[in-house]
């Protein structure tokens, strides 16, 4: 329901707190029970956007790509979920519901883990990044002899040097220049021709058995 449809029916929290003090409602809507955007409808497609979930997908200088389902409602749903087992741990604890307010746009916005400090904090804005993950190399999507796509993250040192062995480069794992993150996203574009290669060399099947050895 939109904000105030329950209290409209008289069935809002303080109408029926009076009946039963240990009720818990769950209230989903796009943008919360109060504030300026409150009355507008919500839907997923529009608070993925809000919460900034779609800036960060897609490639740069491209239109914001939107997962091809309802990412925002499922999110919501989650976290809502989470708010009610808190708020029947506070009713065990004082007998009394609460009210547990969860907004499409906030369950999104909840989601976007650094890219919020680095912006609060450094002034950074997150772009898209396509198939990577922004300063972590390598991590990426590969296409494979038959058409098919590998993804391979090794972002750590011990991870990458095990997948230059599974390669059969082991003189990328000896390279100084790729001997942390650091270098690695400096020589990215090195790095990612290079496993380009390999993996247009086998099928998806044959790369999957050479990093699973």
């Amino acid at each position: 329901f939109r904000p105030g449809t329950l209290e409209r029916y008289g069935l809002g929290p303080e109408d029926l707190w009076h009946v039963n003090p240990g009720l818990v409602f769950a209230r989903i809507s796009g943008y919360g029970q109060n504030g300026p955007y409150s009355p507008r409808a919500g839907f997923a497609s529009a608070t993925e956007g809000e919460g900034g979930l779609r800036f960060v997908n897609g490639f740069p200088g491209e239109a914001p790509v939107r997962p091809n389902l309802s990412l925002g409602d499922s999110l919501a749903g989650v976290q809502a979920a989470f708010g009610v087992a808190m708020a029947l741990l506070h009713r065990e604890r004082t007998g009394k519901g609460q009210v547990v307010d969860m907004a499409l746009y906030e369950a999104v916005y909840n989601m976007m883990e650094g890219v919020i400090p680095d912006y609060t904090c450094l002034g950074l804005v997150r772009q898209p990044s396509g198939t990577t993950v922004s300063g972590i190399v390598p991590t990426n999507t590969h296409k494979c002899k038959d058409g098919k796509y590998v993804i391979i993250g090794a972002n750590s040192d011990q991870l990458f040097a095990r997948l230059a062995a599974a390669m059969g480069r082991e003189d990328m794992a000896r390279d100084v220049r790729f001997a942390d993150n650091a270098g690695r996203v400096e020589h990215q574009d090195e790095i990612y021709r290079a496993i380009d290669d390999w993996c247009l060399s086998l099928t998806l099947q044959e790369a999957l058995g050479r990093l699973e050895e």
